[in-house]
Order: C-alpha cells, then sequence, then structure tokens
C-alpha cells in the first residue's frame, strides 16, 4: 500500500512562563511504502496490519513578532510506519497509526529581524544545504474514524498527537494533541 499525505496546520505557541507568545505554521509531506504483515480478528472486526518505511519533509515555522525573531526548522525523516485498520461495517472502519523515527537530516533557519540574511534565495539550498544528520526525534500517532460518504470519499476524524524535540540547535521541544475533521479522497477503489 503507498499513502502519501500534504499536511498544513498553524497554531499560537506560549512559551514556558514567558510572556512571549509566537505564530507557527507547519507543512508536512510524507510518502510511505506499507506492507500487509497480518489480517486478523480483533473484537469481532476484521483488522489488517500493514508496517513499511516513511519518508517525509517537515518545516516549522515560528514567527514572535514581539522580539523580531523568526526560525524554520526543516526535518527530513525516515521512520518506521505501523497502520492498523479495522473494518467496523462495510462503510466505516477505525485506523490506527504510529510513525516512529530512525534518522533525519535537521537544517535550522535564524531570522533576527534581517540580522542573519539568507546568502541564497532558492528554496532547496535553503532547507537541505547545511543540514545536519541526526537521530530524529519526532513521533507521530494518529487514530481516525472513516465514513464511506460515496465510492471514491470519505468524512474523516481524526485525533493526532505529535511530539518533536531538536537538541542540536539549542532546545526545542514542542507537543501537538489536534482534533481534526475533514474528508478523504481516493482516486481508485481500494
Amino acid at each position: 500500500m503507498l499513502l502519501a499525505s500534504f499536511e498544513i496546520n498553524g497554531g499560537k505557541v506560549n512559551m514556558g512562563g514567558e510572556q512571549v507568545s509566537s505564530n507557527i505554521d507547519n507543512g508536512q509531506i510524507a510518502f510511505s511504502y506499507l506492507f500487509k504483515t497480518a489480517t486478523y480478528k480483533f473484537l469481532g472486526r476484521k483488522s489488517t496490519l500493514y508496517i513499511g518505511p516513511k519518508i517525509s519533509t517537515t518545516i516549522n515555522y515560528l514567527s514572535a513578532p514581539r522580539l523580531d525573531n523568526e526560525t524554520v526548522l526543516a526535518i527530513h525523516g525516515l521512520y518506521l510506519h505501523a497502520f492498523q485498520q479495522i473494518q467496523l461495517n462495510k462503510s466505516s472502519f477505525l485506523e490506527a497509526s504510529i510513525s516512529l523515527p530512525t534518522v533525519a537530516f535537521s537544517r535550522r533557519i535564524v531570522l533576527d529581524g534581517g540580522l542573519y540574511p539568507l546568502d541564497d534565495d532558492d528554496f532547496k539550498t535553503i532547507l537541505f544545504d547545511e543540514a545536519e544528520f541526526s537521530f530524529a526525534k519526532m513521533m507521530e500517532f494518529n487514530a481516525v474514524y472513516s465514513k464511506r460518504l460515496s465510492p471514491l470519499t470519505y468524512f474523516n476524524l481524526r485525533y493526532r498527537f505529535a511530539y518533536m524535540a531538536n537538541y542540536q540547535f539549542g532546545d526545542f521541544n514542542f507537543y501537538s494533541n489536534e482534533l481534526l475533521a475533514g474528508f478523504k479522497f481516493y482516486f481508485k477503489n481500494e
């Protein structure tokens, strides 16, 4: 099974006890190639387990207007991805997935009020040049309820927990708890 995803999220961050809040924008593009490893009954329902590699690029943009500070953290990683699907009935199912890190390349860019201007405007150069090889400290868990609306369209209700830490560039810990609703579109019947 090949899975591809593209997400953009945004929100506010309060800095541990400080009176400074920041805006955070997060974008991720990911691809997983999963192998069906087991099919069995779970609580009397058909359940399928898939496991495989996942590659992703996550870009986090953090801005603190009050401090005139902006930071971009790009993480390009390889993960072990496990995906469980439980068929509830003909038109709905539950999914749970977890992505565990293996290795990553990280690149942090600090734009302190224009004190450190970028040398190059090329997007590829900005995100990849001078990236450092590291153990990725990034984990993601998803639980999804899906209901089929048409043969190729599903309504999704999803809970997502994400954790990210990076100590190469100073202390950086980020936890995210999200409840999302949306639609999933398929290009062909499963």
